[in-house]
């Protein structure tokens, strides 16, 4: 018992500087494993989608494709507690990977839908001009501010993983948080989180990505793919840099405007981080993955990114995963643990073997 004890207390003792490495690694993983491959995905879906739904009249194709995403992402969301309850990981393992997979594959499609659709939608009915990106960006911000839910515009890959642990698989968070409330206001929450907030979303994303494509190397898909990428892993790096020096800090600072605006700042340089990075990704896609035959290069970048994220047990991280409202807890501090997810797992059961063994010597 003694020896138990003393290894468990080394490992507590340890943990902080095993947490800290993991860390490491897992910014590395992030950026530069799952993002690609979930980038991949999202571009072989909206590609196949650009094949497959109503290709012959675009117009009517975005409006498809907002109605499926928004009307599939509000049911999809309603039902997610509702499913969580049909399979207990720990009863039925097969049948809850199955339908838990399902609706994350059934889930993202409706997110690729809904942004296809309303980013489309932008671009046929305001062009594609730098005034229309600067509109874009501009109202969405300006939006997501006066709805207090802009952090939600920097959370994706690389700053944000989701694993496939069975606490966080039907995890979708709304806006005024009413999933144990009465149906209609549960209904409502949903309906404002999907069809407001993520559209908003949208609109910040497509005006910046339409600005880098008329400002980087416009006439060399290659330069403005690789320029976007540098740009996006900078800032990526300063983020991680500035969450972890000042982030602790922060944390301790009563909640007023100087906090409130320096949160802000770095939501905006995060989402550019975000969104650089994507876009780098998904041009280098373009360039190098079977160029010449549009069909299979996306049919290709589907398979391989849903294909080793599952592998990767991180399948979550494709989603669309609703959006949280701007309050003190966000801070400045990214979700991207991955590796840290597992070890954490570990050292929970070892601490609670460790306690059941104490509780037995003391019967």
């Amino acid at each position: 018992m003694d020896e138990t004890y003393c290894n468990a207390t080394m490992d507590n003792i340890s943990k902080n500087k095993c947490f800290h490495i993991l860390g490491t690694l897992d910014n590395l993983i992030s950026i530069f494993v799952i993002t690609p491959l979930v980038v991949a995905y999202w571009r072989g879906c909206w590609g196949l989608c650009d094949i497959y739904i109503y290709p012959s009249d675009i117009v009517m194709s975005t409006f498809l494709s907002t109605a499926i995403g928004i009307i599939l992402g509000i049911l999809l969301c309603v039902s997610a507690k509702t499913l969580e309850k049909i399979y207990i990981y720990e009863d039925h393992p097969f049948k809850y990977i199955l339908l838990s997979r399902t609706y994350i594959f059934i889930y993202c499609f409706a997110s690729i839908n809904q942004w296809r659709g309303v980013w489309e939608l932008w671009d046929q009915y305001t062009g594609i001009s730098c005034e229309s990106a600067i509109f874009s960006t501009a109202l969405g911000v300006l939006l997501l501010l006066a709805t207090r839910s802009f952090n939600n515009a920097m959370w994706a890959v690389p700053l944000y993983v989701c694993t496939d642990n069975s606490e966080e698989m039907y995890d979708i968070p709304t806006i005024f948080k009413k999933k144990n409330d009465k149906f209609q206001y549960q209904l409502l929450d949903v309906t404002y989180t999907v069809a407001l907030v993520l559209n908003l979303i949208i609109f910040v994303w497509r005006g910046i990505w339409t600005l880098l494509d008329k400002l980087l190397f416009p006439s060399v898909k290659f330069y403005s793919a690789l320029s976007s990428l540098f740009i996006g892993l900078i800032l990526t790096c300063l983020g991680i840099m500035v969450q972890t020096v000042l982030g602790p800090w922060l944390k301790q600072v009563k909640y007023g405007f100087w906090k409130i605006i320096f949160e802000y700042i770095f939501y905006l340089i995060s989402s550019v981080a975000v969104i650089t990075t994507w876009r780098g990704y998904w041009y280098l896609l373009d360039v190098f993955l079977l160029p010449q035959n549009f069909l299979l290069s996306h049919i290709t970048s589907f398979v391989m990114g849903i294909g080793v994220l599952m592998l990767l047990f991180c399948s979550n991280s494709i989603m669309d995963r609703g959006a949280d409202m701007d309050s003190e807890d966000i801070g400045i501090e990214f979700q991207n643990e991955y590796l840290n997810v597992f070890y954490r797992k570990r050292l929970e059961k070892h601490i609670l073997k460790l306690k059941n063994l104490k509780q037995a010597d003391t019967l």
